[in-house]
């Protein structure tokens, strides 16, 4: 896998769990700083330390989103 595939997959398994949960790009970044409108679209790359940060915010535990991505 690659960097960018590997930053899609994340991206869509972050936009996956914030769409079910009901949770708007504004709230997020409202909440937290963090633009994932642009971190959704590819149009900005994103840390291990936003990974993480969204996925608390979210409530899932990032090892989840590991395994989603790479199952």
């Amino acid at each position: 896998m690659t960097d960018d595939q590997f930053r899609k997959a994340a991206a869509e398994e972050l936009a996956k769990e914030r769409t079910r949960l009901g949770i708007s790009q504004q709230e997020i970044f409202d909440e937290t700083g963090i633009h994932i409108g642009r971190i959704e679209c590819m149009g900005q790359p994103m840390n291990l330390f936003c990974y993480y940060r969204i996925c608390k915010y979210l409530g899932i535990p990032f090892q989840t989103i590991l395994d989603r991505i790479m199952s």
